[in-house]
């Protein structure tokens, strides 16, 4: 049974993109296709490719109502996206601010990124400098003795960006590009510093920001292989990202470099979804997601919710409040005595597998259905304001967003992107409102 739902999701993840491509005339930027992406990777690529040991720990009928209520959850995210819900979300999210004249939206974006940049400057110094910092794989920080808002203020530099592109649009000559001196640096600290998911959704956004603000499609061939180029170098970065550090000599990727060119890319296709090892493992996101429906509410009893208590203090910095409560560590004991982790240890459940640890069924359908309700609201603001810059510079910043809530679902991941992403978005449109005269508001046309 667990084959034929596999392959029912991959014809409705199929199904959707065909559609997609029709509909938007081969838009590479539809949000649809970087979340079907996300599901064909977990769901299609990692059974096949893992489908011996997840029988093994599993079973078939455990793995075959998984992949039953998988196949569900995504027919119904994209039913949930061309929903007439999504339609009305678009006309009642907030409207769009006005145009403004080039160059007024530059101060904010150098300030973000300028931020961003002295935030991990200082934090790389209070780690012990740059010589300690880069002494590791992945940055030797203190993060123990610091405040996450000091580390997380790199991720200003994202919206800076986006802002600085949206802004640089419709200059003439090379000034149109100016944001690509951060935009290129941005995207190789990621490599540098081995952030796989920060490869993808910088590469991404950066090509994004190429052509959205300016009302332009790049080449056909242009997504399809920077996205696939993005993905191997994710796969890279996966099994070789521990020999990046100061003073390596690399020794494993030159080792590499000598295989035959078909074996690497096999290796670095099924490290893109699978880890280092090239294969499924207890802590991979399709194991995660399955173990959840296994032992919810079995083993353990569901959390109607209890999960998203946690927002209302985690935005206090521990520095102001030793003793902050976690109230979710009762329900991680309890996932941790089953099944040797959690989803707050590292791994991810999967979107899917944590709508179902709220109510079941019921919360994994609803949950599903509205994600894509919300994914294709803000896809559908395109089509009611085409000329508007407030509309790209909205679409743009939740570009980097679709991919993040995939993981753990959209309020979990809140805290993430509601100050990352949000709030810049809300400070942009408070400064427009001051630097820009008052103009007609812009009419929605489908």
């Amino acid at each position: 049974m667990s084959d034929l739902f596999a392959a029912l999701i991959f014809v409705t993840i199929a199904a959707c993109s065909i559609y997609e491509a029709h509909r938007s005339r081969l838009d590479p930027f539809q949000p649809i296709y970087y979340a079907m992406l996300g599901f064909a990777g977990v769901y299609c690529l990692q059974y096949v490719a893992g489908r011996e040991r997840l029988l093994a720990w599993f079973g078939d009928a455990t793995m075959g109502y998984a992949m039953c209520l998988a196949f569900m959850g995504i027919a119904l995210f994209g039913a949930g996206y061309y929903s007439p819900l999504a339609r009305a979300l678009a006309l009642r999210l907030p409207k769009p601010m006005s145009n403004w004249r080039p160059g007024r939206l530059a101060p904010l974006a150098l300030a973000l990124i300028g931020i961003g940049v002295m935030g991990q400057l200082w934090f790389i110094h209070r780690s012990g400098g740059a010589q300690t910092y880069f002494s590791a794989a992945r940055g030797k920080g203190a993060y123990e003795s610091n405040t996450a808002y000091l580390y997380g203020l790199k991720w200003l530099i994202t919206p800076g960006i986006i802002f600085w592109a949206v802004d640089c649009a419709r200059k003439k000559g090379l000034a149109r590009y100016a944001w690509l001196l951060v935009g290129l640096p941005w995207l190789l600290y990621q490599v540098i510093m081995g952030q796989r998911s920060g490869v993808f959704s910088v590469g991404v956004l950066l090509l994004a920001c190429a052509f959205v603000p300016r009302k332009s499609r790049p080449p056909i061939w242009m997504a399809p292989t920077g996205v696939m180029l993005l993905l191997l170098t994710v796969g890279f970065l996966t099994i070789f990202r521990s020999e990046f550090y100061a003073g390596s000599h690399f020794r494993g990727v030159h080792q590499f470099g000598r295989r035959p060119v078909s074996e690497r890319l096999r290796e670095l296709t099924l490290a893109t979804y699978m880890g280092a090892v090239g294969r499924i493992k207890w802590g991979s996101e399709l194991t995660m997601y399955v173990n959840y429906l296994r032992i919810f509410p079995d083993k353990v009893s569901f959390d109607y919710g209890m999960e998203y208590s946690q927002l209302l203090v985690a935005w206090v910095p521990r520095l102001l409040w030793p003793e902050r409560p976690d109230w979710r560590e009762p329900k991680r004991a309890a996932i941790f005595r089953e099944i040797g982790t959690s989803h707050l240890g590292g791994p991810t459940c999967t979107m899917l597998g944590m709508y179902y640890t709220h109510f079941g069924m019921l919360s994994l359908f609803l949950g599903a259905f509205l994600t894509g309700s919300l994914y294709g609201g803000i896809a559908r603001m395109r089509d009611l304001w085409p000329d508007s810059m407030g509309v790209d510079l909205v679409f743009l910043s939740f570009f980097n967003c679709y991919a993040l809530s995939l993981g753990n679902g959209v309020v979990a991941s809140f805290r993430t992107w509601g100050i990352w992403t949000l709030m810049p978005l809300v400070l942009a449109s408070i400064y427009l409102r001051f630097v820009t005269p008052s103009r007609k508001a812009l009419k929605a046309k489908w």
